[in-house]
């Protein structure tokens, strides 16, 4: 039996729920808007904006030290590799076509080194943790 499928059924939905966290629309519905939130903000489109450009690399320094390393744990049954060579590897164009050019953002909540970034039409919320001075996407194992 092949060690290949692993990965391509665990990573995809890996980056679904990344593609989710990208997606969005609306105004803040939070009140005040503060440093932080348009941080987070910048953040998630960074995040669009190298699913978009399919930069594997920027797509990895975009996730928390810890679902880069969920990412490459889901490739070791498939020889291994780092995080930008597994997502390469497993993301299917359908996957990226999902994230909108330009997201918008209904409700970011922030306290302390985390956050949470609310998706219009959808009762899912992305995660967001400060790690090294820079916001980075949360994956959900």
């Amino acid at each position: 039996m092949s060690a290949r499928p692993p990965v391509r059924t665990a990573l995809p939905a890996l980056l679904a729920s990344l593609v989710i966290a990208g997606c969005g629309g609306g105004d803040p519905q939070s009140g005040g808007v503060d440093d932080s939130e348009d941080d987070v903000r910048a953040a998630v489109r960074e995040y669009a904006d190298a699913v978009k450009a399919r930069d594997f690399a920027e797509i990895c320094e975009s996730l928390t030290r810890e679902s880069r390393e969920l990412i490459e744990k889901s490739a070791q049954p498939a020889g291994g590799g780092d995080c930008a060579g597994t997502i390469e590897k497993a993301a299917s164009t359908e996957t990226f076509e999902q994230v909108p050019a330009d997201p918008q953002f209904g409700v970011v909540t922030v306290e302390g080194d985390e956050a949470k970034v609310r998706i219009q039409g959808s009762e899912d919320n992305a995660t967001l943790v400060k790690q090294e001075g820079r916001w980075r996407l949360e994956l959900s194992p």
